[in-house]
C-alpha cells in the first residue's frame, strides 16, 4: 500500500469493540424513545443494511436521533471501563506515531468515552479527535480534516466499519478502507466497493506499516 499523509479512523467497531454493548444499549434506547426493539435475528439482518434502511426498519424519526445518540453515549459512560480496543490496535497506533504518520479519529461517540477507552498513552498518538458527529455527518468532518491538515483527498485514507464510512470517504475522493470486524457485514462492505477491505487487525497493521 502506498504511504498516506494522514490516516482517519472511525472509533466504534473499528478501533473499539463495542458491538456487544451496542446490542444491549439500542434496545434500552428503543424502550425509552419508542422505536422498534430488536431481536438477535433483527440485529444480524440490519448489519447488511445501509444507514437509511436501518432507520426505516427501526421506525425512528430523524429529529429524535440527537437525543437517542446522547442517551446512548451516557449509557456507554456507565460501562466505559468494560469497553476495550480490538487486539492489535494499540500496537498499530504506536507504530503510526513512530513513523510520524498523522492520525485522526472521527466518532459519533463522546469525547469522554473515546478518551477513556484510548487512555493517555494512545491519545498522544492522535493529532485530532472529533466526536459527537451526527449519524450522517461524517462527510463534513472529513472535509474539515482535509482542510485543517492541508491534505489532498488522494493522500488520505479513511478507515471504518460501516457502509456510511465508505460513502462519506468516496464522496470526497478520499481513499476508503473497510474493516470486517465491526458493525456492517463483509458482504455489505463489499457491495460498497471500498478501495481496501481488511479481514483482520493484523492485515490492517501490515498495510499501514509503511
Amino acid at each position: 500500500m502506498r504511504k498516506y499523509e494522514i490516516v482517519i479512523f472511525d472509533f466504534d467497531g473499528t478501533l473499539a469493540d463495542t458491538f456487544d454493548w451496542f446490542k444491549v444499549a439500542i434496545n434500552k434506547a428503543a424502550e425509552k424513545y419508542h422505536f422498534r426493539v430488536l431481536s438477535e435475528a433483527d440485529m444480524e439482518q440490519l448489519r447488511d443494511k445501509k444507514t437509511r434502511e436501518i432507520m426505516r426498519f427501526l421506525g425512528v424519526a430523524w429529529w429524535k436521533m440527537p437525543f437517542i445518540a446522547r442517551y446512548m453515549r451516557g449509557l456507554m459512560w456507565e460501562e466505559v471501563s468494560h469497553i476495550k480496543l480490538f487486539s492489535g490496535i494499540k500496537e498499530l497506533l504506536l507504530t503510526l506515531k513512530s513513523k510520524d504518520i498523522k492520525v485522526v479519529v472521527l466518532s459519533s461517540n463522546s469525547f469522554k468515552n473515546v478518551r477513556s477507552v484510548l487512555g493517555e498513552e494512545l491519545l498522544d498518538t492522535i493529532q485530532h479527535l472529533e466526536c459527537g458527529i451526527s449519524i450522517l455527518g461524517k462527510k463534513e468532518k472529513l472535509k474539515k480534516v482535509l482542510k485543517k491538515f492541508h491534505v489532498l483527498p488522494e493522500n488520505a485514507i479513511a478507515i471504518g466499519d460501516e457502509t456510511r464510512d465508505i460513502e462519506a470517504a468516496r464522496s470526497l475522493r478520499i481513499v476508503s478502507g473497510a474493516v470486517n470486524w465491526g458493525y456492517s457485514t463483509p458482504k455489505a462492505l463489499e457491495n460498497e466497493k471500498p478501495d481496501f477491505i481488511f479481514p483482520d487487525v493484523p492485515s490492517l497493521v501490515h498495510a499501514l506499516d509503511f
